[in-house]
């Protein structure tokens, strides 16, 4: 089951942000407190995910005080919410625990045995319906939490005695006031990031897909994987008649289909992408030359296809392929350029494109130099810095914290310009490592931000925090504020310094989850 404890320590930042930042001192002393903190209305720490293409995905981050209930609440009430969850079979995301993953709370099945997954779950099909929810974690109504729990009829029916919103008798009434509550008391969209949100979104889906199978009157086979939809059906009015139900029952929940990516198609089709079955048969062949060559081939194929597939993950997947190969010395730094080429092109792959240089320079007793990489760190902070992109930066300036990379004024006057937690917090680690020439780092914007007197429930709470814990800025209202400051005295910290050193990032990994049984591999 999940664990409160499992929650706070590993199902409660976002797994995209640096080694760095962590729970789980804040989970040693946040599980002990008997009841969770009283308190108002919070904001979430905003932080910008990159993704193929240029597209961005909003991460959030909320604030410790608002996250203990929360993940109290969906601790205590671990069966139930497994019990509806796993009701129905078709979503390959359910909510699944591993006690071996690094997260909390995973999906059923990881993302690479969606492939596998198709070839059982299409196979006596004819036709594929495809679809996807439109922008669906910023547009979940949080009230709809315990509709799905409860039933919409059974909520309308408590309001009017007066046991509606807000009542704690009920788990989804519970959930939906505190998810409310940490993000300024707004019902309409969740964090993207913690654990917390996977279960809360496989509630609110859980109840779709029983309605949605109860409603259809044609048999179909598939799966949903999280807001994904890839259903089989054997006639096209089928499939026709089934996407009518699917939208009319998504709309009761007041989610609507993405239009731009809802199709119908014939069966057979492709099991995974083309350019990944492509890449996958290249072959590397055995020989220092040999394999020099066609490393160079795979990535230049692998250029290729980026560009004619720019809003998929082609280069972070190719980068991905060599995780665990034993380069020669000859072909080390064709390699170790090809990746960092790629890390330049789509600077979402630094995670992966770090960590597979780490693991492969261990593997092959090759060095890392700094040069090359401090080139990539400084393009990517000029090319994002300007434009507030605060994943590509501090991805960079981990790497350069990793592997005592300098950087050069420029770099740090761009960076100070920036206004996010985590850039922050990684630029003043680099400025007291030696990283920034001296004084080239300005602080006075971030030292701003964190003498606000409301700093600790604002969107900016990490930053006041962590820097004052840290002792790289000083945030007055701590010492005012009972729950942060008590996380003071216990030595409670977001930031974990040791952890800025080569390593192959939880970051750079795929999604976690769990296999196909063995009888369907």
């Amino acid at each position: 089951m999940a664990t409160l404890a499992s929650l706070l320590s590993k199902g409660y930042f976002p797994r995209e942000l640096p080694p760095p930042f962590n729970t789980k001192s804040y989970a040693t002393v946040a599980k002990k407190v008997g009841s969770p903190w009283s308190g108002g209305w919070t904001r979430c720490v905003a932080h910008n995910l990159a993704r193929p293409g240029g597209l961005r995905r909003p991460l959030k981050i909320p604030n410790p005080l608002s996250f203990l209930p929360l993940a109290r609440t969906i601790a205590s009430n671990w069966s139930q919410i497994k019990s509806h969850t796993w009701k129905q079979r078709l979503s390959a995301s359910r909510p699944y625990v591993m006690q071996s993953s690094s997260r909390a709370v995973v999906p059923r099945y990881h993302y690479g045995e969606l492939t596998r997954l198709r070839a059982l779950r299409w196979r006596a099909g004819r036709y594929l319906l495809l679809t996807d929810i439109d922008q669906f974690y910023p547009t979940i109504y949080t009230h709809t939490v315990p509709w799905a729990l409860h039933t919409k009829a059974a909520c309308k029916a408590a309001l009017k005695v007066g046991k509606g919103k807000g009542a704690v008798g009920r788990v989804g009434d519970t959930i939906d006031r505190l998810l409310q509550s940490m993000n300024e008391g707004q019902t309409h969209g969740i964090p993207i990031g913690p654990d917390t949100s996977l279960v809360v979104a496989e509630i609110l889906l859980s109840a779709a897909d029983d309605a949605l199978l109860a409603k259809t009157k044609a048999p179909f086979s598939g799966f949903r994987y999280l807001d994904d939809y890839e259903l089989g059906f054997q006639s096209l009015s089928a499939a026709e008649e089934t996407l009518s139900e699917l939208q009319a029952v998504l709309a009761s929940f007041e989610l609507n289909l993405n239009p731009k990516k809802t199709r119908i198609i014939d069966l057979p089709h492709r099991l995974d992408s083309a350019w990944a079955s492509e890449l996958k048969a290249l072959i590397i062949r055995e020989g220092p030359v040999a394999q020099r060559n066609d490393l160079l081939g795979f990535f230049s194929r692998a250029f290729d296809l980026a560009l004619a597939h720019p809003g998929e993950s082609v280069l972070r997947y190719a980068i991905s392929h060599f995780q665990r190969i034993d380069v020669s010395p000859q072909g080390w730094r064709s390699f170790q350029n090809c990746v960092l080429s790629a890390a330049s092109a789509d600077p979402s792959t630094l995670p992966v494109a770090l960590g597979t240089l780490h693991e492969v320079a261990c593997l092959g007793g090759h060095t890392v130099p700094k040069a090359p990489l401090g080139e990539v760190f400084e393009s990517v902070i000029a090319r994002h810095a300007p434009r507030g992109q605060g994943s590509e930066v501090a991805w960079a300036l981990w790497g350069s914290l990793a592997w005592s990379v300098p950087l050069s004024r420029d770099a740090a006057r761009l960076v100070s310009g920036m206004e996010d937690d985590v850039v922050a917090l990684l630029a003043m680690h680099a400025d007291e490592q030696g990283l920034f020439q001296s004084n080239a780092l300005s602080k006075g914007s971030w030292a701003a931000l964190v003498s606000d007197p409301d700093a600790l429930e604002s969107e900016h709470w990490l930053l006041a925090y962590e820097a004052a814990q840290q002792g790289w800025l000083t945030t007055p209202s701590i010492a005012k504020h009972p729950a942060f400051s008590a996380f003071l005295g216990a030595n409670v910290s977001f930031y974990d310094r040791s952890e800025a050193t080569p390593q192959f990032p939880v970051g750079g990994r795929s999604l976690p989850g769990g296999t196909l049984w063995t009888e369907y591999a």
